[in-house]
């Protein structure tokens, strides 16, 4: 589950917000796939640390995204069109 969202959130980190939940929910979901692993209950490690680092990067570009989003120009422009 943990992978599927970690992907999830990778793809769709141009669509900030719903990239930052999915990767946040990666996240939480691969560490508790990653402790049900060193407890001996599950033995997709492998799957479980590629989710949270998947959803770590999600987040990580869906806030650049953001952050260049919310300096361009263009959004100043569309501001000052509202005011």
């Amino acid at each position: 589950m943990a992978l599927c969202l970690g992907i999830a959130s990778v793809v769709l980190f141009c669509t900030t917000w719903i990239a930052t939940l999915i990767g946040i929910g990666a996240v939480v979901v691969g560490i508790f796939g990653l402790s049900a692993a060193s407890k001996g209950r599950a033995t997709n490690r492998g799957l479980s640390l590629t989710g949270v680092i998947l959803g770590g990067v999600g987040i990580v570009a869906s806030i650049i995204m953001l952050v260049v989003v919310l300096n361009s120009p263009e959004f100043a422009d569309m501001m000052n069109d509202f005011n």
